[in-house]
């Protein structure tokens, strides 16, 4: 049996101290909803940096572990790509790793499925928003589609 991933991915730009972040989200898992990608740390040269720091991995405890399952989809992978994305993007963040992973499911939470997938059901990406961590509130609105 072949098995076809499908890969449309979504991105959220936060704006932060003149960095922003993307939330990018993505479907795929063979599921018919958006799930979450990571949480990209970008400058205005759109580049990424990548594994900023050594540092130790604990995977998710509690009501965190049970949204991550519900919201940040591994396709049965365990927690390999949480582990992936909180190495190579998280750490380049100030925030510690549960703070990362938290924001990460807020942002996700502020849109419902139905507008994520009006929004995006034709496009492979699109920015939906800017985002300020700091004052905890869309500071711009935009959509590319």
């Amino acid at each position: 049996m072949r098995i076809t991933y499908i890969i449309i991915i979504l991105i959220i730009v936060i704006i932060c101290d003149g960095e922003y972040y993307e939330l990018v989200l993505q479907n795929w898992c063979n599921k018919s909803t958006y799930n979450i990608h990571g949480l990209w740390l970008n400058y205005d040269n759109n580049s990424y940096p990548q594994y900023c720091k050594k540092t130790s991995y604990t995977q998710p405890k509690s009501i965190l572990l049970e949204e991550m399952n519900q919201y940040w989809d591994n396709c049965g992978n365990k927690d390999y790509f949480w582990k992936h994305e909180w190495f190579k993007h998280g750490t380049c963040t100030n925030m510690t790793e549960e703070i990362f992973f938290n924001n990460v499911i807020r942002l996700y939470k502020n849109f419902s499925q139905s507008y994520i997938t009006n929004i995006c059901k034709y496009s492979k990406s699109c920015i939906i928003a800017y985002y300020d961590l700091l004052l905890n509130k869309y500071v711009k609105w935009r959509i590319y589609l």
